[in-house]
């Protein structure tokens, strides 16, 4: 009897043990979570149910470039992939989603580690290969774009669908000047750059050299280019700190055109569409503008009355149709002759540039303290009609048909890289 007491105490201890040690069957991912996501447009919801369990302990879910295996332990989970953790919330937004990523949702109870399916998540922006941006070309014709960098490479890229086309190297683009772009007469891309005392053609698919036109003015160096629709090639050079002016290269004489009409300083420019108007000017001067006919004369000139600082192209536009001008840091929309009448940097907080659509009856502006596009009229008053909301910190942004294309930056949470990506917006 004594012995027959003894084989059923231990016959109890034994089911308790494996009734105690029964959940370890659902390691891994062998239950099935309920876990989803939803695009809202400040990101990326995730969710699932919620667990009452009393053994329960905690939700984690994880973010992964690339797939990866369902962990079945906690110290397995890399803790710079945990997007959250939390014994509470049944949802969490990821709103840096410039990449596209794994999820993966693990509820932890006291003896268990459950894993979900993988969720993923393909975004639809373009990542850009480098950070340190010197310029954006816009081949409207074609629909690419060519991103140039700072060490001289370059990226083109298809804009209307976002896909890579080709990848140029280091040193592509030499020097610091402004290049631009153009067609030759069978509408071949080409692009102007700037190098040393004469201006490149490349041709736009392969960046070969196409032909040279020397600075016959002065044998200066040439500082930048901008072109019309034309393909008027407008350049400043080295002269211009000492006599002012700046020179054209005509597509259809093939000569180089001299201006000498102020007694200012110049180095960066821009012209309109049609080639009748620009700007000239430089860090420390007064803008100044021009007007030209059809025979090559100024017949316009106009100056500034308050220093205006030209640190980039970018911060300078004109519209073709009227005599709108957006100019500097603080964006400040100039009429007719230099006729001040709105900052945009008032309505745009952290401004950084503004363009007009294609028709120019709207400029678009960008700023970084609310990260978002912001659409005024472009009439007297200057009303401000929409905001749009943008993913992540904007630098450059330009428009093309319906769409508004905004290159931003983005740090990766998991990774602290800082990349450039290009978001596509409705317009």
């Amino acid at each position: 009897m004594k012995y027959l007491f003894s084989i059923l105490m231990m016959l109890s201890l034994i089911i308790i043990a494996c009734d105690k040690q029964e959940p370890s069957k659902y390691f891994g991912s062998n239950v099935a979570l309920s876990f989803s996501k939803k695009l809202l447009n400040n990101g990326l919801i995730l969710s699932w149910e919620q667990q009452n369990n009393n053994s329960f302990v905690e939700y984690i879910v994880t973010k992964n470039s690339k797939s990866t295996p369902a962990f079945k332990r906690i110290l397995d989970i890399d803790s710079g992939t945990i997007l959250s953790r939390s014994s509470i919330a049944t949802n969490v937004i990821d709103s840096t989603i410039a990449f596209s990523a794994y999820y993966r949702l693990y509820v932890v109870f006291e003896s268990q580690l459950i894993a979900s399916e993988e969720i993923f998540h393909q975004v639809d922006n373009y990542v850009l290969s480098g950070t340190d941006l010197k310029q954006v070309l816009v081949d409207s014709r074609k629909g690419n774009l060519y991103v140039l960098y700072i060490n001289g490479s370059a990226e083109l890229l298809n804009f209307l669908n976002l896909k890579l086309i080709k990848f140029f190297p280091k040193n592509s683009f030499p020097g610091f000047g402004t290049c631009s772009l153009g067609y030759d007469k069978s509408g071949n891309t080409e692009i102007y750059v700037p190098d040393s005392t004469l201006i490149k053609f490349l041709d736009g698919d392969d960046l070969s050299i196409k032909n040279k036109v020397f600075n016959t003015y002065s044998n200066s160096i040439v500082k930048n280019t901008a072109t019309d629709e034309n393909s008027n090639i407008f350049f400043t050079d080295g002269t211009g700190f000492i006599v002012g002016g700046f020179s054209k290269y005509d597509a259809k004489t093939k000569s180089v055109i001299r201006f000498n009409f102020c007694e200012c300083s110049n180095e960066g420019i821009i012209i309109s569409k049609d080639g009748k108007r620009g700007l000239v000017g430089s860090f420390s001067e007064k803008l100044n503008q021009f007007t030209l006919n059809s025979k090559n004369d100024v017949i316009d000139f106009a100056e500034a009355q308050d220093i205006v600082s030209w640190r980039s192209n970018k911060l300078f536009v004109l519209s073709n149709k009227d005599q709108t001008m957006i100019c500097g840091n603080f964006g400040t929309i100039f009429t007719g002759r230099f006729e001040a009448q709105k900052n945009l940097s008032n309505e745009v907080e952290g401004y950084v540039q503004s363009t007009f659509d294609q028709d120019e009856n709207f400029i678009y502006a960008i700023g970084n303290s609310n990260r978002a596009i912001y659409k005024f009229e472009n009439k007297l008053g200057y009303r401000k009609v929409a905001s749009i909301p943008l993913k992540f910190y904007p630098n450059h942004i330009f428009v093309q048909s319906t769409y508004a294309y905004v290159i931003e930056s983005v740090v990766d949470p998991n990774t602290g890289v800082k990349s450039s990506i290009i978001e596509k917006i409705s317009i």
